[in-house]
């Protein structure tokens, strides 16, 4: 029962410290001099009319309180009350009637500083409120430009309310150019003109069409330019109101990376197919070439059989020397076409390794990850130019990789490609590639770079062989070897670039011994 009754002194006594403590010197000084004018006033002026001194004192404490808060406003009553009292009585006013206008001064006094020192919290806490909503706009405004993506916040008229750091980048436009405008302005036709009609459909419907639904669309920038960008609504309430945002994602850079990589693969496949016509040539050549050769011997034996017959038959003789001839030209024919084949398209010149391992691990990423196949490429590559044509490096490349993710594709353990790149005498480099697969099985390696020899069901065979083909026309040599990892380990030479000078396109003509 004490403690209950005494709560709210305590309560009553915390609150005048606080108040006290709130206050400045200033705002005790300022009403000290509100009151002091307020008799300057009153003695310079006389008693206009009745109750003059009563409402000057009343008016320098409401002043005191407004200004200061409780503190200063009771300084100020105690200080009026006292000293209007002692002016009243010394002007002979009766003695009842001067007290009790002073207990009505104080009284009022009090009121007056009671309510100054409410006005004074709630302007204080306005404006706590109002540094909080600063704080947490700024806070806000933060999180938006941080966010990687173009992010729009519009509302149910397509009024754009934000608008992120990225969506500057993105669309060219500053944030003030495009606050408080409809977001119709950053849509090309014909998105244009369907934006508003989706908008009024679901706010009337409800039935969601793009609204939680990512799509590709494309966007206006302020130059005019048009660009594809991957775009995601969606919808908060707050309150009464909703408001809409949009994620829009720029993917011109992809799409143009995307081009790129499809030109790079129709120019891999292209001088893949060349030179898989090419090891194809050579094959045949080297099969046919013997047949050849025993046939032209037999029309010859043949020749002088024909030539030591009696009589001789002139007709006989010059059948079995024109055959003769044209077995020697069938072989001749099969001999420029291997050479055509292999010395087709072959551009060496001065290339940067480093560009030329990005853009094998950009054609082989999707590959990987659909495999779960860790591929590990030096992480600080030599800063290197090696003589090579760079398509035809980067098939064979391409191929080692490929052999190693289908040894990796059915294999229990680690999957892990490596790739590393290091010196080698004679001013080469070396390249390796290795996996932690099972190997090359021991009756595959006397064979392993020869013709026709696979150990998939639907290889032919050719890969390594064109592989190695391509390497050794560029003066490098391709090897296998046991690897670290625990599978095989594929090593290719190429030619260091000693300088800029070095040739730029040395053609087929200077590959080919």
């Amino acid at each position: 029962m004490k403690s209950a009754l005494l709560s709210p002194f305590q309560q009553t006594i915390s609150a005048f410290r606080s108040a006290i403590a709130s206050a400045s010197w200033s705002d005790y000084a300022f009403a000290v001099l509100a009151v002091g004018a307020a008799f300057l006033i009153y003695a310079a002026f006389g008693r206009v009319f009745a109750y003059s001194l009563d409402l000057l004192c009343l008016l320098a404490v409401l002043i005191a309180a407004l200004r200061g808060g409780l503190a200063p406003g009771l300084l100020a009553t105690v200080i009026a009350v006292a000293a209007g009292l002692a002016v009243e009585l010394r002007q002979n006013e009766p003695f009842v009637e001067a007290h009790v206008r002073a207990a009505m001064v104080f009284v009022l006094g009090v009121v007056g500083a009671i309510g100054g020192e409410n006005r004074k919290r709630l302007s204080r806490t306005a404006q706590l409120a109002g540094d909080d909503i600063r704080e947490r706009e700024a806070h806000l405004q933060s999180i938006l430009d941080t966010v990687p993506n173009a992010m729009i916040v519009i509302d149910e008229k397509g009024t754009i309310e934000r608008f992120s750091r990225t969506a500057e980048e993105t669309f060219g436009y500053d944030r003030s150019e495009t606050i408080g405008r409809n977001v119709r302005m950053l849509m090309p036709p014909p998105y244009v003109n369907q934006h508003d009609r989706y908008l009024a459909d679901y706010l009337r419907t409800g039935v969601r069409r793009v609204i939680g639904v990512g799509r590709e669309v494309e966007g206006l920038r302020k130059d005019g330019s048009v660009f594809p960008m991957e775009l995601s609504i969606g919808e908060v309430r707050m309150g009464p109101q909703r408001m809409f945002t949009g994620f829009a994602r720029d993917l011109s850079k992809l799409r143009d990376a995307e081009a790129r990589q499809r030109q790079l693969q129709q120019e891999l496949a292209h001088v893949w197919r060349l030179n898989s016509l090419g090891e194809f040539a050579s094959t045949i050549a080297h099969e046919v070439n013997q047949p050849l050769a025993a046939l032209s011997n037999y029309l010859r034996g043949a020749r002088s059989l024909a030539l030591d017959a009696t009589p001789p038959n002139p007709r006989l003789i010059d059948a079995l020397s024109r055959a003769g001839d044209q077995a020697l030209r069938a072989g001749e024919i099969i001999r420029r076409t291997r050479s055509f084949l292999r010395r087709e398209g072959t551009d060496i010149r001065s290339e940067k390794l480093d560009i030329l391992l990005r853009e094998v691990e950009a054609l082989t990423e999707m590959l990987a990850k659909d495999r779960n196949i860790r591929v590990v490429y030096p992480a600080d590559p030599p800063d290197a130019r090696v003589m090579a044509d760079k398509v035809q490096v980067q098939q064979v490349l391409l191929n080692l990789l490929r052999n190693a993710f289908d040894a990796l594709q059915l294999h229990e353990g680690r999957k892990e490609v490596r790739i590393s790149v290091a010196p080698a005498p004679q001013e080469m480099l070396l390249v390796k590639v290795e996996d932690s697969g099972p190997g090359v099985s021991p009756d595959m390696l006397d064979r392993l770079f020869q013709p026709m020899s696979t150990t998939r069901a639907a290889g032919m065979g050719l890969g390594l062989s064109i592989s190695r083909t391509i390497i050794e026309d560029h003066g490098g040599r391709l090897w296998h070897e046991s690897s670290p990892l625990g599978g095989a380990a594929f090593c290719l030479t190429l030619r260091a670039a000693t300088n800029e000078g070095d040739d730029k396109s040395g053609g087929a003509d200077g590959l080919h011994h």
